[in-house]
Formats: C-alpha cells, sequence, structure tokens
C-alpha cells in the first residue's frame, strides 16, 4: 500500500513538472540495421525494392502525458526492408518507381511495401510496458506482373522501462528508450513476418 501511495504520488508530480515546463516535441528515431533473424536460406536472384514516398514519410503523432511524441517509422522502412530482404536475395536495388529498372539490371523481381497502419499505446509511467504495432503491406511482381496477391502483416512489439519509471524525471529516459525499443521490435516483427512469407512463396515454385 505504500509503495502504491508513493507511485501515485511521484506521477503526479511528475505531470504538474511537465505541464509547468515547455517540453516540446520528443522524436523516436528507429535504429538501422535491426536485428533481422537469419533465414537460414538463401537466392541466386535479385530485387528491387520500391517504398512509396507516403510509407517514407510515414510519422506516428500522439501526446503522451501532456509531450508531444512522433515516432518516425517511415524514415527507417527502406535501409531496414533492404537489410531484410539482403538475408534472401544476392543484391537488393532501391527504386523511385516500380519497373524503373531497365532489363539490362537482369532484376525481374519487385518488392513494394507500404506502411498502412501504426500505433504506440504508451502504458503509463510506470514499469509497465509500451506496446507498438505497425502493419505493412507488400506487393510481390515478377517481370512486371503480379507474383501472387498482396498481402499484409501486423508487427508487434513491447518493452519496458522497468524499475527506472518509478523514480520521477529519471523515469523520462527510461520511457523514451521503452517507445523506441517497443516500436524498433515492432518494425523487426513486420520485416521478418514478410521475409517468411516471401521464402513461403518462393519454395512453392
Amino acid at each position: 500500500m505504500i509503495l502504491q501511495k508513493k507511485i501515485f504520488i511521484y506521477s503526479i508530480l511528475f505531470i504538474l513538472l511537465l505541464n509547468s515546463s515547455n517540453c516540446g516535441t520528443i522524436t523516436t528515431k528507429i535504429q538501422s540495421p535491426l536485428p533481422i533473424k537469419n533465414l537460414g536460406i538463401s537466392s541466386e536472384e535479385n530485387v528491387m525494392l520500391h517504398i512509396p514516398e507516403a510509407s517514407r514519410a510515414y510519422i506516428w503523432k500522439g501526446e503522451i502525458n501532456v509531450i508531444d511524441y512522433h515516432v518516425e517509422f517511415g524514415n527507417a522502412l527502406e535501409p531496414n526492408a533492404k537489410y531484410a530482404l539482403s538475408k534472401y536475395f544476392k543484391d537488393v536495388t532501391i527504386i523511385d518507381k516500380p519497373m524503373s529498372a531497365s532489363k539490362s539490371m537482369n532484376i525481374t523481381n519487385t518488392v513494394t511495401m507500404e506502411i498502412e497502419t501504426a500505433s504506440v499505446n504508451p502504458g503509463s509511467l510506470t514499469f509497465t510496458s509500451t506496446e507498438s504495432e505497425i502493419k505493412i503491406k507488400t506487393i510481390l511482381t515478377k517481370d512486371g506482373k503480379a507474383d501472387g496477391n498482396d498481402f499484409s502483416v501486423l508487427g508487434r512489439g513491447s518493452a519496458s522501462p522497468g524499475i527506472l519509471g518509478l523514480i520521477p524525471i529519471i523515469n523520462q529516459i527510461a520511457y523514451n528508450n521503452a517507445l523506441q525499443n517497443a516500436s524498433e521490435r515492432a518494425m523487426t516483427n513486420a520485416l521478418e513476418k514478410i521475409m517468411d512469407e516471401i521464402i513461403k512463396r518462393k519454395g512453392k515454385k
């Protein structure tokens, strides 16, 4: 009971502190490369990767305890998608538009990835976990034609600020780290699911 009262008092004090200061916007950037798992299989084929402009610019925006938070999912998708594809394909070429590469490049496979939605559920200013999700649509083409149906995957990730989440002022750093870690794990989870589906389809041919 005493611990619960302390947590409540600390949380109230911290929120009051935030209200009395101009904290601005905190932007969370996702690292590259993410720790994509090894696939245990590879291909001698090359592939082109296309990320639409809207997806490259995708930013989740929300307010957490009177602070504006931005998570830059879009900036991280292209380099991490390229890294994930390189785990299987021999070479990955980024293109601005689908099929913009010439035939002399000897590339017939194209993968287009689009961010459909992303969300972050921050929990509260304690040790409770932050949850993050990202939904990515993938379009596969070969020789300019659809290579199977489009598919979407939902990547999920979570992270906790730990015991530091109980300490006023210091908990903001732990809270920011939890937000970043949860978002990175969500994108990692989504990209691994995409690669699993690509390999599954390739294996059926």
